[in-house]
């Protein structure tokens, strides 16, 4: 029994070492079986204590005489205990989230009966960029920040195109929004295939606006990216 349940933990911890048994059952035995080249080094030392295979020509072979009927009902139940821990922590974090959202609520409608929102808010937004002439678009950034969640396939996202001399904080901007919201800050030289990708035969070599899908795009010196990227950010990205 204890070894059962050893290999039961094997086959629950490693999805490749089941995948391998699953195939090795449904060729009933005896049959050669795929390698096991996707399965840990420790899975593949443990399966084989279990003395369910023998190393035949370089390949793992079924025992004749192991039980197959026993390793499917393994496999049956490795496969429903990860499901069951997979739908268990999913809602826990939706448990979690709904609880996070409850206590948000409550504190935004505190702030909101004391305070106009956006100027509460607004002063929170890199608060060590100083200065009247700053607020605007700190009012702009929180509206970015806020209208993030598009419904319906309308695009209801505000972008924010900063212009200005030298030192005008442009870029603290940017790295506020890089440290504080996880946002994907790229220059005109930070990918080797541009923003959109670069297509080589049958494959796809991502481009920076892949990876900052569905997050923010801190974008610096958009003048200095390169024309045919920068005619396409225009169109697909600037436009009302």
């Amino acid at each position: 029994m204890e070894r059962k349940n050893e290999l039961l933990e094997v086959l629950k911890q490693d999805e490749a070492a089941r995948r391998f048994l699953k195939h090795a059952v449904q060729t009933k035995g005896g049959e050669d079986v795929e390698p096991l080249k996707d399965v840990k080094p420790d899975a593949i030392t443990k399966l084989e204590s279990f003395g369910l295979f023998e190393l035949i020509d370089h390949k793992h072979v079924l025992k004749e005489e192991v039980e197959l009927a026993e390793l499917q009902q393994m496999l049956v139940e490795a496969v429903e205990s990860k499901e069951v821990a997979k739908e268990t922590k999913q809602l826990n974090l939706r448990a979690e989230a709904n609880r996070l959202n409850v206590e948000l609520k409550a504190k935004f409608d505190e702030i909101a009966r004391n305070n106009d929102p956006i100027e509460y808010f607004t002063k929170l937004i890199a608060p060590s960029i100083a200065g009247e002439s700053y607020e605007e678009i700190k009012k702009a950034i929180l509206i970015m920040l806020a209208s993030n969640k598009d419904k319906d396939g309308v695009r209801r996202r505000v972008h924010v195109l900063l212009f200005g001399a030298p030192g005008t904080a442009k870029g603290e901007f940017l790295w506020y929004l890089y440290n504080n919201f996880d946002a994907h800050f790229i220059g005109a030289a930070t990918s080797a295939v541009g923003l959109k990708g670069d297509a080589r035969g049958k494959e796809i070599t991502p481009g920076e606006l892949y990876y900052a899908n569905d997050g923010i795009l801190a974008l610096d010196e958009i003048e200095k990216v390169p024309n045919d990227d920068r005619q396409s950010l225009l169109e697909n990205f600037l436009r009302v």
